[in-house]
């Protein structure tokens, strides 16, 4: 596999060194800086999401996989196609994220009497991002049937 903490640390070590050059172009005189990284502290940085998720639940409920799926942004997930073969990959990270995600795909909710009454943004289960997580089944179910008839 992709030695992916090590890559990591590399990437805070090139953060780190830009930082100390910055620090030298605005003091000349400046004496140099310590640059401290290390594999664990990169590890430990890296599982931010699943820590706060783990903190942040009711109970300490230990985070379990969701695929591609985010714990704490709904949608932000790949959705298969209507050939299974090929995705579509959501990241709708805001709430205007969101309503704009569903006007793009004219994602208007029918109640029967009316052609469009309200689009899923406006629809107060889905209108911020809290609730959108709170009703991340129903959502993602609406979802991904619109997604499956795309190709």
């Amino acid at each position: 596999g992709v030695a992916l903490i090590d890559i990591i640390t590399g990437l805070y070590a090139h953060g780190a060194i830009l930082a100390a050059l910055r620090s030298r172009d605005m003091d000349p005189n400046e004496m140099g800086q310590k640059i401290d990284v290390n594999l664990f502290d990169s590890c430990v940085t890296s599982l931010a999401n699943i820590a706060s998720s783990y903190l942040i639940s009711e109970g300490n409920i230990a985070p379990t996989r969701m695929g591609t799926a985010h714990p704490q942004i709904v949608p932000y997930q790949a959705f298969p196609t209507k050939n299974e073969k090929e995705f579509f990959v959501i990241g709708a990270g805001t709430d205007p994220a969101f309503a704009k995600m569903c006007k793009l795909m004219q994602m208007d909710m029918d109640n029967g009497d009316k052609d469009i009454f309200e689009t899923l943004a406006d629809d107060k289960q889905y209108r911020n991002n809290a609730q959108r997580v709170k009703h991340r089944v129903e959502l993602i179910d609406i979802l991904e049937q619109r997604f499956r008839t795309k190709t």
